[in-house]
């Protein structure tokens, strides 16, 4: 199973302050304790590390870093062009409104990974996509 968690997953993860902490560690150490593969779009990894530290937590934005270059389950998935020409296609035709560009960039990745995430409009664009 390939796993990608959206960007509000990883700082509930790495922010023991969030309310969707406890959630988080328990999906992580599931998925963990799984034959799970995890890959994190260049695109998340960016994001994460940018809330972490607007919230105040370079703590955590640092822990996050360190997680991502030691964890062997953990793949850096940098940007395939031909997904992004498509969510640029997306974004050109106004489809999706309420995603970001990361969202909607998770939703094409949707065809061949499991989207975990706590975003309902993610959620809701996935269901009727796959």
């Amino acid at each position: 199973m390939n796993v990608i968690y959206d960007s509000n997953v990883w700082v509930a993860l790495m922010n023991t302050d969030d309310s969707c902490h406890k959630k988080a560690c328990t999906q992580f150490q599931k998925d963990n304790e799984s034959t799970a593969e995890f890959f994190i779009p260049e695109c998340v990894l960016m994001e994460v590390i940018t809330v972490l530290r607007r919230i105040g937590t370079a703590k955590h934005a640092s822990s996050f870093i360190q997680l991502v270059a030691q964890d062997n389950q953990l793949h850096l998935q940098k940007h395939n062009t031909k997904t992004l020409r498509e969510v640029y296609a997306l974004v050109a035709r106004g489809a999706h409104p309420k995603l970001s560009v990361t969202d909607l960039y998770l939703f094409l990745l949707s065809r061949r990974h499991t989207i975990v995430t706590y975003d309902t409009a993610l959620k809701r664009a996935i269901a009727a996509y796959v």
